[in-house]
C-alpha cells in the first residue's frame, strides 16, 4: 500500500468519474430488510450502522415484494430506508433485481437468486420493474450506486431463449459454414436449428467421456461470457435511460475462481459498469484450499486482479462475511473482530474504494436466518461492530496526514489466460480426485502464490497475458509463468 472474447458494447452515456465521498467513511454493510420493517426499526438499524463506522448501506430491491400483483408496487419499506439513509448521512447501494421476479411473471417461491432471464416474456415485466425503480429513487439524496445483478453468472441457463442464442452465436462464429462446426465437433448437424447445448452432444451414454472433443466446451465458454455481458448491458441501459448520473456496480463471485465456468469477463463488466465489485465469503470460496489465516491476503489478490483490467477503473468489495454463519456456508463460521478488520485493511491495501459486509444484522426468516449480523441478535452493538467503528477513527486518523491510499505497483506479476481456465473447465467437469486437475485449481493455486509472495514482501497481481506490459514498469518486476496450460499466441507474444 502506498499513501499519497465476446465483447459487450458500453452503453452510450456513462457519468462522469467521481471522486471519492470526501471524509465519508469507506466502510458498509447489507441491511437485511423484511417487508413488514416499521420506519422506527429501520431507523434503529441506520444509527447502529453510524454507530459501527459505517458510512454505506446496501439493499436489495426485492421484487416480489413490491410488485406482488401486476402493476400494485408498494415500496414501503425501501421508503423508509431511503429516508433514514439521508437523515442518517448514509449512502446507498441499490441492488436491482430482475432476474427473480414475483410469482406472477413464473418464478414462484423465490426470493432471489445469481439465475438469468428465464424467459423472452419476462422481458417486458423485467423493464417495468428496473424503470419502476429507478424513476422513484433515481433523484434520491442517499442514492450513490446502482448494483445491475447481485453475484451475476452467466450461461448455465438451459431455456429456449439460451439455446435460441446460443445457435445463433454458432452461426456467427462458424461464419454459417455448418460443415466446419461438424468436422471440428464430430457431428453431424443438418441444420444450425437442430444444434443442442454442448453437454447434451454426446449419446447420453458418452457424456461426461474422456474423449469427447473439446472445441464445443471451448465455444460454450465464450458463449458464456458473451451471454452475461449482454443481459448486464441490457439492465444497464434501461438504468442510465432514466438515470444517467448514478454510477453502476456489479459484484461477481468468479474472481478467485474459473471465471469461464460462471460466464465471467471483468474486462467486458468494466466496459459497462464505474465500478466492479466482488463477493468474497471465506468460509464458502476459501476454505476448500487455504488456511484460515491466509484469507485476507487471498481478498488482497482478488481485488488486485480486478484491478489489473485496463477497462476497469474502480473497484470496491461488495460482500464480505462480517458475522457468524452457523446453519449457512460449507461449515460453520465465527468471525472474529481482528479478522473482520483485516479483511476491511487487506481490501483497502489492494485498492478497494469501499468494502461492504454482508450483513448489518441477521436474517429473521427462513434461509439463513440467525446468520451473518455484524449486530448481535437483537440488533445491538458488539465486538465486531465496536472494532469496525475503531477501525473507521483510525482509518481517518492515519488518511489525515498520509492523504488517500492506493495499492502498491506490481513487483510480480502473475498471468493467466480465460483460456486456460476454459480448458480446466472441458477437462473437469466433476470433482477429480487428483488436487490440481480441478475445475478452480489454477486461480487458487496463483492466489496462494501471490500470498506466498505477499509473506516475502512483494506485491503480486494476476493479470491476464493480454494485459502484461510491454516491459517492466519498475526496476526488478517479473513475470512468474504458474499454473497455465493453454493461452492464446497472440496474447503471449
Amino acid at each position: 500500500m502506498i499513501s499519497s472474447p465476446v465483447p459487450t458494447p458500453a452503453p452510450s452515456v456513462r457519468p462522469a468519474a467521481r471522486p471519492p465521498f470526501v471524509g465519508h467513511s469507506p466502510l458498509g454493510a447489507q441491511i437485511w430488510l423484511e417487508p413488514d420493517d416499521t420506519a422506527a426499526h429501520v431507523d434503529l438499524l441506520c444509527a447502529r450502522a453510524v454507530e459501527s463506522g459505517l458510512g454505506w448501506l446496501r439493499i436489495f430491491l426485492m421484487w416480489p415484494w413490491t410488485e406482488r400483483l401486476p402493476g400494485q408496487w408498494d415500496f414501503a419499506v425501501f421508503d423508509h430506508v431511503f429516508a433514514s439513509a439521508a437523515k442518517h448521512g448514509l449512502k446507498l447501494k441499490v441492488t436491482l433485481t430482475a432476474n427473480s421476479g414475483p410469482a406472477w411473471i413464473g418464478t414462484p417461491a423465490t426470493l432471489h437468486s445469481a439465475s438469468g432471464f428465464l424467459g423472452p416474456e419476462q422481458r417486458e415485466p423485467m423493464r417495468v420493474y428496473i424503470e419502476t425503480c429507478v424513476r422513484r429513487y433515481g433523484d434520491h439524496p442517499a442514492l450513490a450506486q446502482w448494483i445491475l445483478w447481485n453475484e451475476p453468472s452467466g450461461g448455465g441457463d438451459r431455456t429456449p431463449e439460451t439455446l435460441e442464442r446460443w445457435r445463433g452465436f454458432l452461426r456467427e462464429r462458424y461464419r454459417g459454414d455448418l460443415a466446419a462446426l461438424n468436422h471440428r465437433w464430430l457431428t453431424a448437424y443438418p441444420d444450425f436449428g437442430d444444434i443442442p447445448f454442448w453437454n447434451e452432444l454426446p449419446h447420453p451414454a458418452h457424456r461426461g467421456y474422456h474423449w469427447n472433443p473439446y472445441r464445443a466446451a471451448l465455444d460454450d465458454a465464450d458463449f458464456r461470457t458473451g451471454w452475461l455481458g449482454h443481459e448486464l448491458g441490457w439492465i444497464a441501459d434501461l438504468v442510465r435511460a432514466h438515470d444517467p448520473r448514478t454510477e453502476l456496480c456489479v459484484n461477481p463471485t468468479q474472481v478467485l475462481a474459473n471465471q469461464p465456468a460462471g460466464g465471467t469477463d471483468l474486462e467486458a463488466m468494466g466496459r459497462i459498469c464505474e465500478v466492479i465489485g466482488a463477493s468474497y465469503h471465506p468460509a464458502w470460496q476459501f476454505s476448500p484450499f487455504a488456511q484460515r489465516a491466509d484469507y485476507p491476503a487471498l481478498m488482497t489478490a482478488g481485488v488486485r486482479h480486478c484491478a489489473a483490467h485496463p477497462g476497469i477503473r474502480r473497484v470496491e468489495v461488495t460482500e464480505v462475511q462480517m458475522g457468524n454463519t452457523f446453519q449457512s456456508s460449507n461449515r460453520p463460521n465465527t468471525v472474529h473482530p481482528g479478522e473482520l478488520v483485516r479483511f476491511c485493511l487487506a481490501s483497502f491495501a489492494a485498492g478497494a474504494e469501499t468494502v461492504t459486509g454482508w450483513c448489518l444484522n441477521i436474517r429473521r426468516r427462513d434461509n439463513e436466518a440467525g446468520d451473518w449480523g455484524l449486530l448481535d441478535d437483537c440488533d445491538l452493538p458488539n465486538a465486531r461492530s465496536r472494532a469496525l467503528a475503531r477501525l473507521r477513527e483510525v482509518m481517518a486518523t492515519a488518511q489525515a496526514r498520509t492523504g488517500p491510499w492506493r495499492a502498491a505497483p506490481a513487483d510480480v506479476w502473475l498471468p493467466l489466460d480465460p483460456r486456460a481456465q476454459a480448458l480446466e473447465m472441458a477437462e473437469a467437469p466433476g470433482n477429480h480426485p487428483l488436487p490440481g486437475r480441478r475445475l478452480h485449481d489454477s486461480i487458487f493455486g496463483q492466489g496462494l502464490l501471490a500470498q506466498r509472495l505477499g509473506e516475502l514482501g512483494l506485491a503480486a497481481s494476476l493479470v491476464r497475458f493480454a494485459h502484461l506490459p510491454a516491459a517492466p514498469t519498475a526496476p526488478g518486476q517479473v513475470a512468474l509463468l504458474s499454473h497455465v496450460v493453454a493461452w492464446v499466441l497472440v496474447s503471449s507474444n
